[in-house]
C-alpha cells in the first residue's frame, strides 16, 4: 500500500504523480489530500469509481491531519509514504513513519544568481513571473535574488518597472498572509528598503520587493510562501556561491547570464535538484526528474524513478545440483 499525500496549492498534479506510478506498478493507494484542496480533488477522483475502478484499490480519506495523520503514516500496512508539503511536517513524517520508505517534496528557497553578464530584461522578466505567480505560494517560487553590485542598480529598476500593476489572488488563509506581514515587518525593521510595497486587505496581499535584504533578516533564509520577492547584492560568483550554500534548502536554482561558461561552472557548485539556466524555476513536464536535497526533500520523482521507488525487487535462486 502507498499513501499519498499532497499539499494545496496544486491539488491534481501533485497528487496525480504519485497515484499514477503507484498504480501502474501494482500497488493499493491511500490518498490524503490537503484539506483547503480536497473538495477538488475528490471531485476529480470521483471519475475512477464511475469508470469502474476496482473496490478498494484506490482510497481517499480526507480529516484533520493533527487528528488522523500519525495513525496512517505509522500505519505498518503502509509500505511507502509519498509527501508533497512543508519541510516541518516532512521531519515530522521521519520521526512517526517508524522506517517506512518516504518520497519527500518540501519546500524550497529557490534562488536566482544575477551575473554582470546577464540579459537584464530577460532576467526581471523570469524573475518577476516566478515570484509572484501563484502569489507566491510554489516550493518552486523564486524566492531570494542574488544581483551582483556590479548591475544591481538597473535590476532592480526593472523589477520594480515589472511589478507595478500585478493582479494577485489572495493567499490561503489568513495565517499564511499573517507570516508574509511578520516576514515584511522583521525585514523592515533591520534596514532593508521595501521598494514595492503591496498593502493587505485581509488575505490579500499585493506584490513586495525588498532591496539590501541581508542574512540577518529572516526573509533572507525563511521560506516565504508568498507574494515577497528580497533582493541581496553581491560583490561576485564566490560570495553568491557561499550565500546560498548557507541556506537550508535546496530544490531549484536560477542562474542568468550570457556566458555559457559562466552559467554551467556556477551550476556545478549548486547544491539542488535543478538549475534553470536563464529561467524561472519550475517543475517541469512530469516525466522530469523533479526532487530536492537538504531540507527541500529526499528522492527524485519522475516517470521512470517513481515507477522505480514503488516497485521492489525479489530475487529466486534455482540451486539447480541440488534437484
Amino acid at each position: 500500500m502507498v499513501l499519498a499525500i499532497s499539499s494545496f496549492n496544486y491539488p491534481l498534479n501533485l497528487s496525480i504523480t504519485k497515484i499514477a506510478p503507484a498504480l501502474l506498478a501494482g500497488n493499493t493507494v491511500v490518498f490524503k489530500p490537503a484539506t483547503q484542496g480536497s473538495v477538488s480533488a475528490i471531485a476529480f477522483y470521483r471519475h475512477f469509481a464511475n469508470a469502474g475502478f476496482p473496490a478498494g484499490v484506490f482510497n481517499i480519506v480526507t480529516g484533520s491531519s493533527r487528528e488522523i495523520g500519525d495513525p496512517m503514516t505509522s500505519d505498518q500496512r503502509v509500505k511507502l509514504i509519498a509527501f508533497t508539503g512543508s519541510t516541518a511536517v516532512g521531519r515530522h513524517l521521519a520521526e512517526v513513519s517508524q522506517g517506512i520508505p518516504l518520497l519527500l517534496e518540501l519546500g524550497g528557497k529557490d534562488t536566482a544568481i544575477v551575473t554582470s553578464h546577464a540579459d537584464l530584461e530577460m532576467a526581471a522578466s523570469e524573475i518577476i513571473s516566478g515570484g509572484f505567480s501563484y502569489c507566491g505560494q510554489r516550493c518552486t517560487a523564486q524566492k531570494l535574488v542574488l544581483v551582483y553590485e556590479s548591475v544591481a542598480d538597473q535590476l532592480v529598476e526593472k523589477l520594480q518597472e515589472k511589478a507595478a500593476g500585478l493582479e494577485l489572488n489572495p493567499m490561503i488563509d489568513s495565517k499564511a498572509a499573517d507570516y508574509i506581514t511578520e516576514l515584511l515587518d522583521d525585514a523592515n525593521s533591520k534596514g532593508a528598503s521595501h521598494i514595492v510595497k503591496g498593502e493587505r486587505n485581509g488575505n490579500h496581499i499585493a506584490a513586495n520587493i525588498l532591496d539590501r535584504v541581508t542574512p540577518e533578516m529572516r526573509i533572507f533564509s525563511e521560506e516565504q510562501f508568498g507574494p515577497v520577492l528580497p533582493v541581496t547584492r553581491v560583490k561576485d560568483e564566490e560570495m553568491a556561491l557561499a550565500y546560498h550554500s548557507n541556506l537550508a534548502y535546496g530544490l531549484q536554482a536560477s542562474i542568468y547570464t550570457q556566458d555559457i561558461e559562466e552559467a554551467f561552472r556556477i551550476a556545478d557548485k549548486l547544491e539542488v535538484g535543478t538549475v534553470q539556466i536563464n529561467g524561472r524555476p519550475d517543475r517541469g513536464p512530469d516525466n522530469f526528474p523533479f526532487g530536492g536535497v537538504k531540507d527541500s526533500g529526499q528522492l527524485m520523482q519522475g516517470t521512470i524513478e517513481t515507477l522505480e521507488l514503488m516497485t521492489r525487487g525479489k530475487l529466486t535462486v534455482l540451486n539447480l545440483h541440488k534437484l
